[in-house]
């Protein structure tokens, strides 16, 4: 059977949520309905307590996201979920 798994949500938990399950060896597909992944992140400018700029934080996460062949779907909302015997279907728009 093959293991895969959809996040739904690209703000920071779900970047750092793909990183680590494809580490563990499932094909991730992230799912984010604004055009960019990083979520409230994006809107701060440096993170406290090491006054580290906050864009860095998600391009490196973002960066790790790419050489662990996470697919990321912007602009994308989730209409449907669709349970058969224990087998979920997501329907995008």
């Amino acid at each position: 059977m093959d293991k895969s798994v959809i996040v739904i949500g690209g703000g920071i938990a779900g970047i750092e949520v793909s990183n680590q399950l494809s580490d563990l060896g499932y094909k991730v597909v992230l799912i984010e309905r604004s055009d960019k992944i990083g979520g409230k992140l994006r809107d701060w400018d440096r993170l406290f307590p090491t006054f580290r700029k906050a864009d860095e934080v998600v391009q490196r996460l973002a960066h790790k996201n790419k050489q662990l062949a996470v697919t990321i779907e912007t602009l994308s909302e989730i209409t449907s979920i669709v349970n058969e015997n224990g087998l979920f279907s997501v329907v995008t728009n």
